[in-house]
């Protein structure tokens, strides 16, 4: 699956998950084993310029332009999917 009109990518610690910010001030998180969209979050109001998971990679920070950094938690983004 290709992943269009994204700013900035990050992979997981353990490289199952790609996150992705998106020119809308939005962040989608990707399956990199078949590609599927996990999640879709919004929560900045301007581009978001940087991006870092927790060591175990059960959440995500990410700061952006608009001065504000916002923590994301993935667990339960992933435990539907069992991954």
């Amino acid at each position: 699956r290709r992943v269009k009109n994204h700013q900035g990518l990050r992979f997981s610690p353990n490289g199952k998950l790609l996150v992705a910010t998106t020119h809308n001030h939005g962040i989608e998180v990707y399956a990199v084993d078949d590609g599927s969209e996990l999640a879709r979050w919004k929560g900045h109001n301007a581009m978001i310029y940087c991006l870092a998971f927790s060591p175990d990679g059960s959440r995500l920070a990410s700061g952006s332009e608009d001065t504000t950094a916002l923590v994301w938690d993935l667990r339960n983004a992933l435990k539907a999917t069992g991954r």
